[in-house]
């Protein structure tokens, strides 16, 4: 048996392992080292299994020589050769005269060569799967400790069995995992006489095989720490029993069995055809860091509980060991836009963009095995006729960019409004010094209308505005209004470098999940030119307010500047004339004729019926026209709402209800799109019926992300202080030495420390709010952090209880009822946020901060004064080392009760711990 023995590793005792790092360009590619275990070349013995078949075929059906064929069977051609088959067949396993011994004997070699090809290819068919994974008992090999073997490796299993893969989607609505393997059960042979039936039949068992790879595990123990470890062997029976052992280190058993099961799913991953899904095609036949995918999926793990803070932390650590993977990039920046956090988006989007543009064959793993120029033109050529959106991902990072830079009030807010403080002020500096650069760069172009200078764009984004520059009064609407044009830019090159069949797409029924030509020509013709019109609009009325006069720049420019001569942007033409709010709403009949026209006719949409991304895109149209509507029961804006409700009913129509579920945050709170549809009573009734809830619906502000990261900072606080105080009155009971109290205090001061920093910062930043996690986690009993159920999730808008939100959903009540118009209560609704929000900031920055400062300052005494009593050899009684940890307990007492009083509090969905009986 040959073995690949790798060196010892001590895994659970490295900060950054659990932790992660940042993410960014930090590393260098993996080298390309070939995978522990080989691949499974199951066409191979495919080939081998058909060729050797023809041939016995042919020397069966030249057995029978010239012997007639009887008249049913002789006309024809499907019954004449089984028959002449069938007859050679007989002439060999027959007596008397018929082929020589050294027919048979060719005939029994060709028999036993197709057995052994069968097997093969089942083995190797079995191991590209991968099929069932035999786990034998574990072996004990610590000399004596007597190891719970039987629920370790229930553990390990347990673990092989509930990991999924996680194949890549195109725009929100998310793909169902794949199982990645199962693990062998064995049954117990029976004793009586079928057992030796069946033990006897054990050459069955060598044609058919069911398992393809063997894990054998042994259990170490030593004295130094880490102390518990693992001796893993994985071996593959489908290339010549070849394995892979690897020895692993851990601080407890479930700690080392956790990373054993993770280290043998990232030796068989490259191997199989699993592979080739998303982010790993790049990892195919090559040895997979355990690093690596123990990051990614505990990062998605911490994703779908939405602990966003953690799952960044692992996406950062899976980033480092592999800085090129476009689809790592988008789950992280995936991940700061459901934080609200549009800016970091935008950068982690420019940074896979300039990597997709300047490093091409690297960032691309379509394109990084061809090197020379007649793969690279047919490699080319297939992409531009037939590719799917999972095989392309620069296309999805040119979509997800098109669409960040589209939503301009955020990014452009956050970039403007400095109010970052600490870690995150000098990151923001950084990122903003990067984003300028590329900016300037890629779209100094667009503001020729608005200025010819060339360090116009520049100095709009170091909000510099000249008295002498009548175009750059309003920086913060200006650079919006070039931001949108840039996405209008980008979807365009999107749409030129989409593949013929894509654009096609929806003979039959497409997947859910992917967008079609038909989604990209509604963003590019009436999404984006809508969008555009809105913030030329906004400026022409905050320089038209501000200053009393006409603003120089027109919406004709505009259209030059899109270049109004070709076919494709003269569509614009009628959404961008209107010269946005300050002439009026966009008549219904123009959006309504612009979406058709980007849709098809009726003829089209029978031949290819509308897919889910298709009606999502025509909803966010006719969301964003209400913006203009008047406000009367009649008018157009009700229409237009209208429209949008029924393309939203159509898209949840065509997915599967899981995926609806998946959904349903992005539509109700998270889509920017979708703000003006909100506040509608159509939206509240096709919320009512889509996704139905108990209790009344509350009006939700413009950014309900910003309500729902207050109340997770409060929760998350407010549960660290609990655990915090409990544990330090258990401390008390368990109080050893003085040498005991002073590692306790040094973790608490850095506690107290981080926290402080949350406090200075709003904790706005997920950096900070990650370390303090896993700072609470190491000082807290694991058990009780499990039974906490800590870190708390990322909590849904409807989970958020706001006080003084009785009033205006009773007043809300009432309009509906009434049928009155319905402006204020939005604006009641953003007040009563806004309100909130400034308070618990203002706690935070102050009071918290100032109690974090005070018990830190007193943690470093009392850890001074331990540390001198014991240089002079003096050891206090224990109740003097009791009442020092009854002191840090009160301290994280008043914490938890000052978050408390807060306006916001989380009502999650309730979980029954047992079943429900009749």
């Amino acid at each position: 048996m040959a073995e690949r023995t790798r060196d010892d590793r001590a895994v659970g005792d490295d900060p950054e392992l659990i932790l992660g790092r940042q993410f960014g360009l930090r590393g260098q590619r993996a080298p390309a080292e070939p995978a522990l275990l080989p691949m499974p070349h199951r066409w191979r013995w495919v080939l081998a299994t058909v060729g050797v078949s023809l041939l016995l075929l042919a020397v069966l059906f030249r057995l029978p020589g010239d012997r007639d064929v009887p008249p049913p069977f002789d006309r024809p051609i499907l019954l004449r050769l089984p028959y002449r088959i069938m007859a050679g067949l007989a002439e060999v396993v027959t007596t008397g005269t018929g082929p020589g011994l050294p027919a048979r004997l060719s005939v029994l070699l060709l028999v036993l060569v197709l057995l052994f090809t069968v097997s093969r290819w089942r083995r190797a068919h079995l191991a590209a799967g991968p099929g069932p994974v035999d786990v034998q008992e574990f072996e004990d090999g610590t000399g004596g400790g007597n190891p719970p073997r039987v629920q370790l490796r229930s553990l390990f299993r347990k673990q092989l069995s509930e990991t999924r893969l996680y194949p890549p989607s195109t725009g929100r609505a998310p793909t169902a995992p794949t199982d990645f393997m199962d693990v062998l059960t064995t049954r117990p042979a029976p004793s009586n006489w079928l057992g030796a039936i069946l033990s006897g039949l054990g050459i069955l068992t060598w044609l058919w095989p069911r398992i393809a790879y063997q894990v054998n595990v042994t259990l170490l123990r030593r004295e130094q720490k880490p102390e518990y470890g693992t001796t893993v062997t994985v071996t593959s029976l489908a290339q010549g029993d070849r394995s892979a052992m690897t020895t692993l280190w851990g601080r407890s058993w479930e700690d080392v069995t956790c990373h054993a099961g993770y280290w043998v799913m990232s030796v068989i991953l490259p191997v199989t055809r699993l592979c080739r899904i998303p982010p790993w095609w790049t990892w195919r036949g090559r040895n997979l860091p355990v690093g690596l995918f123990q990051a990614y999926n505990e990062g998605r793990h911490h994703h779908d509980q939405r602990q966003f803070d953690l799952a960044l932390w692992c996406y950062g650590e899976a980033l480092r060991l592999d800085p090129l993977n476009l689809e790592l990039r988008l789950l992280v920046a995936d991940v700061l836009e459901e934080l609200g956090l549009y800016l970091e988006a935008l950068d982690v989007y420019n940074g896979a963009m300039i990597c997709l543009d300047e490093n091409r064959g690297g960032c691309d793993p379509a394109r990084r095995w061809s090197q020379d120029w007649c793969r690279r033109l047919l490699r080319s050529m297939a992409d531009r006729m037939w590719c799917r959106w999972e095989q392309r991902p620069d296309l999805k990072l040119r979509y997800r960019y098109a669409n960040i830079l589209a939503f301009s009030e955020r990014s452009v807010h956050e970039w403007f409004v400095d109010d970052a403080r600490g870690e995150r002020a000098r990151s923001r500096k950084q990122m903003k010094e990067r984003l300028r650069e590329r900016l300037v760069a890629r779209y100094q172009e667009l503001a020729s209308p608005f200025n010819e200078l060339n360090a116009w764009l520049g100095r709009m984004l170091d909000g510099e505005c000249p008295r002498s520059d009548r175009s750059c009064r309003v920086p913060h609407l200006a650079v919006a209004l070039i931001f949108r044009l840039a996405a209008m830019r980008e979807l365009d090159i999107l749409y030129q470098a989409l593949p013929v069949f894509p654009r096609l797409r929806r003979l039959g029924r497409a997947r859910s999940a992917e967008l079609t030509g038909r989604s990209l020509r509604i963003l590019r013709d009436v999404w984006a030119p809508l969008r555009i019109s809105q913030a030329l609009g906004e400026w022409q009325d905050a320089e038209r307010k501000s200053h009393h006069e006409e603003p120089d720049v027109r919406s004709q420019d505009v259209l030059d500047l899109l270049g109004t001569r070709s076919r494709r942007f003269r569509r614009c033409q009628p959404l961008l004339w209107t010269r946005g709010v300050a002439a009026g709403p966009p008549a219904v009949k123009d959006v309504t004729d612009a979406v058709r026209r980007a849709v098809g006719g009726r003829f089209q949409q029978f031949i290819r019926p509308m897919a889910f991304a298709d009606h999502y895109n025509a909803a966010c149209v006719y969301s964003l026209a209400i913006a203009w509507g008047r406000g009367d029961p009649e008018s157009e804006s009700d229409r237009l709402a209208r429209y949008a409700v029924w393309h939203l009913r159509a898209a949840l129509a065509a997915v599967e209800s899981a995926t609806a579920l998946s959904l349903r945050d992005w539509i109700l709170s998270g889509d920017l799109d979708l703000a003006p549809l909100r506040h509608r009573l159509e939206f509240r009734q096709f919320e009512r019926d889509v996704f139905p809830r108990s209790g009344p619906i509350a009006p939700r502000p413009k950014y309900p992300f910003d309500v729902s990261s207050r109340a997770y900072v409060q929760q998350l606080i407010r549960r660290a202080a609990k655990l915090l105080e409990q544990q330090w009155h258990d401390n008390t009971r368990r109080i050893g030495n003085i040498h005991e109290l002073a590692d306790w205090l040094v973790l608490d001061v850095q506690l107290w420390r981080k926290l402080q920093h949350l406090a200075e910062d709003g904790a706005w930043y997920w950096r900070d709010r990650a370390v303090f996690i896993q700072l609470v986690e190491k000082a807290v009993d694991p058990v009780m952090v499990a039974s906490a159920n800590f870190p708390p999730a990322y909590p849904q808008f409807e989970e958020v209880a706001l006080k003084g939100e009785e009033k205006v959903i009773e007043e809300e009540t009432v309009d509906f009822r009434e049928g009155r118009a319905r402006p204020s209560q939005p604006d009641e609704m953003e007040i009563l946020a806004d309100t909130h929000r400034q308070r618990i900031d203002w706690m935070l920055k102050h009071l918290m901060k100032q109690l974090a400062d005070w018990n830190a300052e007193m943690g470093g005494t009392f850890q001074s004064v331990l540390e001198d009593l014991d240089r002079i050899g003096q050891n206090p009684d224990g109740r003097d080392l009791r009442e020092i940890c009854i002191e840090r307990a009160a301290g994280w007492q008043r914490v938890s009760e000052h978050m408390r009083r807060l306006p916001l509090d989380i009502e999650p969905v309730p979980q029954p711990e047992e079943p429900l009986r009749p």
